[in-house]
């Protein structure tokens, strides 16, 4: 969660090759979640409705396109690899991953504009909300992997990097292709532009809104298809952007000494995550 995942999802989603459903930003089939926002217990929610159910989430992709989807707390989900792995062997997964500092901060300021009760100092979020929303949990990269790692082999994990996309987005897209196996040339749109990036809303109102004509259409393939045939994805997208500011004056330089003990938490986690992808962390454990 806030790796891009996004932007990841609509390089994917725009090649004709490929065929990811354009209506279920998150599908979250093999974990544990809340339904809506009252429950205080994760089910699996949707792993209960079968494999059948699942399987016709693809049911308008072409005969010879590869399908997906993208679900990011599939990776915080300790039994989801397993799950995976019982049905789907041969599947290929994409992790994005991102200085683990930095997507808790994004990950605050997130939850922040979805619910202003909130704090706005992420010292206090985190001592009053981590337990809802894994602050803290959500950067363990090296942790969850590890429990993939036990079920699939690395060949079939790639893993990317926030900075990487940032930096250089076309070669980031088709190192997404050649591991798919599809037309590495092809260049989606999304790739000269900002996916999710961190913002305000000018209403809350017509975001709640937003959200629950979402989750509504969802719940039935046929809207959700009908929805997409009549270019209602496109739509909702642009109602978000008319609906977005640029970010207020969130507090996310933190104290020193705050930052302090995020990066010693995280110091053994990056280390692992070192060790599994023999990518060079330094930046990700010196404090700004």
């Amino acid at each position: 969660m806030r790796c891009a995942t996004t932007w990841i999802s609509r390089c994917l989603g725009d090649h004709p090759d490929l065929f990811i459903p354009a209506g279920m930003k998150e599908v979250h089939f093999f974990d544990k979640f809340r339904k809506n926002q009252q429950d205080e217990v994760k089910e699996r929610w949707n792993y209960d409705k079968g494999l059948d159910w699942y399987r016709n989430l693809f049911i308008d992709a072409g005969d010879t396109q590869l399908v997906g989807e993208y679900t990011p707390s599939y990776l915080t989900d300790l039994e989801a690899p397993e799950l995976i792995h019982q049905h789907f062997p041969e599947i290929k997964l994409i992790l994005s991953l991102r200085d683990p500092i930095d997507r808790l901060k994004s990950h605050h300021q997130y939850v922040r504009r979805n619910h202003p009760s909130i704090p706005d100092d992420l010292d206090q979020a985190i001592q009053t909300s981590n337990d809802r929303y894994h602050f803290l949990e959500n950067g363990l990269y090296g942790k969850y992997l590890e429990t993939y790692l036990q079920h699939f082999s690395p060949d079939q994990i790639l893993i990317l990097f926030y900075e990487d996309i940032r930096s250089k987005p076309k070669q980031v897209c088709q190192q997404l292709y050649t591991f798919l196996n599809v037309d590495s040339n092809y260049l989606p749109p999304v790739v000269t532009q900002k996916v999710n990036s961190s913002s305000d809303v000018k209403y809350r109102s017509l975001l709640r809104t937003m959200r629950f004509v979402k989750q509504t259409i969802k719940k039935s393939n046929w809207i959700r298809r009908k929805v997409e045939s009549l270019g209602g994805v496109q739509l909702g997208r642009w109602i978000n952007r008319l609906n977005q500011t640029k970010p207020g004056d969130v507090k996310a330089d933190q104290q020193s000494g705050s930052m302090a003990r995020l990066r010693d938490y995280y110091l053994k986690d990056i280390e692992l995550l070192e060790s599994i992808t023999n990518r060079d962390l330094s930046n990700w454990k010196a404090i700004s």
